[in-house]
């Protein structure tokens, strides 16, 4: 459900200019936002030392996040993500996976490591603390027509 990858680390000076930028979206109503504003240097970087063909973002949390399954642009449920999670918003904040109102596996994710997250089944994020968020550049395959 999660794996971690051998890439190389996004540069902290990339991170550090989009923390300031975006002021890490200080009215959100809502626990989730997921945001391409402010992130063109992470893109960059990451097209060029992770993947190309993949459309990367910045996804941000406060709060729980309730049980979902992660959604694309086009309302398709991808199987996976691939996520550098740059602050977890504590020590003890766990990725919580269910089968119905079973709780299946939970993980505290590593900051600052890329790994691949199993989206297609239901998760929950659980004991991000008052007044933090949780942060990190997130990815989407791009649909490519392949002939």
């Amino acid at each position: 459900m999660i794996q971690y990858l051998n890439l190389p680390p996004i540069p902290t000076r990339l991170l550090d200019e989009f923390e300031e930028r975006s002021g890490l979206c200080p009215n959100m109503e809502d626990n989730f936002v997921k945001t391409s504003e402010h992130c063109q240097g992470i893109t960059d970087w990451c097209r060029e030392n992770v993947c190309p063909d993949l459309f990367y973002g910045v996804q941000i949390m406060q709060g729980m996040v309730p049980k979902h399954t992660d959604r694309s642009h086009s309302n398709l449920v991808p199987e996976c993500k691939l996520v550098y999670l740059v602050d977890p918003g504590g020590a003890n904040v766990k990725t919580r996976f269910w089968d119905g109102d079973m709780p299946l596996r939970e993980f505290i994710i590593e900051p600052l490591r890329w790994h691949l997250i199993q989206v297609n089944v239901v998760h929950s994020v659980e004991g991000i603390e008052n007044n933090r968020k949780r942060w990190g550049v997130t990815t989407q395959m791009l649909h490519k027509e392949l002939i």
